[in-house]
């Protein structure tokens, strides 16, 4: 992936991150930058770098999170994913299988009839039904380390979204550059906490939603204001 920087300011400044991409995106709610980047800092400190599940945060991604992008009330201000222009939603899938020319390599035990079970697990094949998101570049606002959200980003983000590893969101370039939003603007991109979007006088909807990385765990879920 190709990246380039920009003349850059002190931590406190607001920066906007673009992407532009070889293929649709895959996500049910838009992409918030700080997850991408959580996912880039485990892989680059993990002892298995392609490793990203439950124990994520024992390599001390959660405190590194907080040195990268600039956090209020352990919110990062950062907008979610931004597309450049009116995306095109369709429904894509990912489709399995069973290919014929491999069934010398299963493993049929004793068994005297060799037949292969399309029908039911494990070899059972299905259509996996995904709400794509057609667009050529997007980006986020956030307030933080520019220079090392870039690094981080061009080594180590394939994509955008959901299912990378099938072809989904993959980045062609990305550039960062100086922004202009403010805290609260950014804040307003992103689901935020009701209480501290409270405080900025953010309106919109309420919703619960994960507002922080791990955007798996439960644990992060809560009330939040979204759709300003």
């Amino acid at each position: 992936m190709k990246s380039r920087h920009a003349q850059f300011s002190p931590r406190s400044q607001a920066y906007r991150l673009q992407v532009r991409l070889f293929s649709p995106c895959v996500y049910y709610s838009p992409v918030v930058l700080d997850s991408l980047v959580a996912y880039c800092l485990n892989k680059e400190s993990a002892s298995r770098p392609f490793y990203t599940g439950p124990g994520w945060n024992n390599h001390g991604i959660w405190q590194t999170l907080r040195e990268t992008i600039w956090q209020d009330s352990d919110c990062s201000v950062c907008t979610e994913f931004l597309p450049a222009s009116e995306p095109v939603r369709f429904l894509e899938s990912i489709k399995k299988r069973f290919e014929q020319r491999y069934q010398h390599l299963v493993d049929f035990g004793k068994g005297r009839k060799r037949k292969i079970n399309t029908s039911a697990a494990p070899y059972r094949g299905y259509n996996k039904p995904m709400p794509a998101v057609a667009v050529g570049a997007g980006s986020w606002h956030f307030i933080g380390d520019g220079p090392r959200v870039l690094e981080l980003v061009g080594k180590w983000a394939v994509g955008v979204g959901k299912d990378v590893n099938a072809g989904f969101g993959w980045i062609d370039s990305a550039e960062c550059t100086e922004s202009d939003w403010t805290r609260e603007k950014i804040l307003a991109h992103r689901p935020t906490p009701v209480q501290l979007a409270r405080r900025y006088g953010i309106t919109g909807r309420t919703e619960l939603r994960a507002w922080r990385p791990p955007y798996w765990s439960s644990k992060n879920i809560a009330p939040c204001i979204v759709g300003a």
